[in-house]
């Protein structure tokens, strides 16, 4: 029965190390993706990233048909704070608005740009026609990458401390499950309590 116990608490413990490498892959990971949005706004937010000698790829496919606009803004956090408080988007250059502005080409939309650094938020402009209702369908494609992986500036250690942490918690129920190999014949119930320590972590 013991033995039976102790290699249930193994497999636990294997198992929450697995969980937590795959946490830590998929943080790597996050900044690749799609979105599928159907929206009645002019203006849409979609994504921030904040860049260090970075890149990124954009692709978009918008489905409007009271539209007669269709632009991807990559504004500063500057840039879109003045835009975003502005009354009416449309009546603007679309150029003047952000930094970087890309149009349709065969009905997709396309942006990429390299050696990229600071915050940049992400947005579509859709003007309508007549001031017609809209209602659009927009797929977005999306990767950003920094020069040290795919995590935004503010996460770059993120993958070292959570690499640390692992090993940390590798180590500790290595020896935990050692300790309780050894005093197995002790039967303490606050021994008992504490192994839900290493299992709840």
């Amino acid at each position: 029965m013991m033995m039976k116990r102790r290699r249930s608490s193994c497999r636990l413990r294997c198992g929450l190390l697995l969980l937590q490498l795959l946490f830590m892959l998929n943080a790597c990971n996050a900044m690749k993706g799609q979105i599928s949005i159907t929206t009645t706004q002019n203006f849409l937010t979609f994504g921030q990233f904040c860049f260090e000698d970075g890149s990124l790829q954009i692709d978009v496919q918008a489905r409007c048909e009271t539209c007669s606009d269709i632009h991807l803004l990559i504004c500063s956090e500057t840039e879109y704070y003045s835009i975003y408080t502005a009354s009416d988007l449309c009546s603007m250059p679309a150029n003047s608005l952000c930094e970087k502005v890309y149009a349709p080409v065969g009905g997709q939309i396309t942006a990429e740009s390299k050696r990229m650094n600071g915050r940049k938020v992400f947005a579509m402009l859709m003007c309508s026609q007549a001031n017609k209702q809209i209602t659009a369908g927009i797929l977005i494609n999306y990767e950003y990458l920094n020069s040290f992986g795919q995590l935004s500036c503010e996460y770059r250690n993120y993958s070292q401390v959570y690499l640390c942490l692992t090993i940390v918690w590798v180590v500790t129920s290595i020896l935990w499950v050692f300790t309780w190999v050894v005093r197995r014949d002790i039967n303490v119930t606050l021994q008992k309590c504490l192994t839900c320590v290493p299992l709840m972590q």
